[in-house]
């Protein structure tokens, strides 16, 4: 904006600056909520992760135990785990929930 206004009128550099610092806050605050709404979509993917996890098989890497955590490997990775279920290491159980980083799982023998 101050580029084009130079091109039309002869400005000093203070009121170059001046124009420069009205603009920007203007800016920010006309487009703030806009901007808020990215920031916070990309932020709380909750959705996004139980659409990747909610229904998908893992494998037990370790033995679960209810109100003990175990470790699952899902796509490749490890996962803190924890079912009411009594689940064997090497059972492939099935993601039903997660509470943070903590997968809820139940096993596949009860289905």
């Amino acid at each position: 904006m101050v580029g084009i206004l130079c091109l039309f009128i002869d400005l000093t550099i203070n009121e170059q600056l001046i124009i420069f610092l009205i603009s920007s806050i203007a800016t920010i605050l006309l487009l703030r909520k806009w901007f808020s709404k990215i920031l916070w979509k990309r932020r709380h993917s909750t959705e996004l992760l139980e659409d990747e996890f909610l229904g998908k098989t893992a494998k037990a890497l370790t033995a679960i135990l209810p109100g003990e955590n175990g470790k699952v490997d899902f796509k490749g990775t490890t996962w803190q785990a924890a079912s009411d279920d009594t689940i064997e290491k090497g059972e492939n159980v099935i993601i039903i929930g997660n509470e943070s980083i903590l997968l809820l799982v139940k096993s596949t023998k009860h289905l």
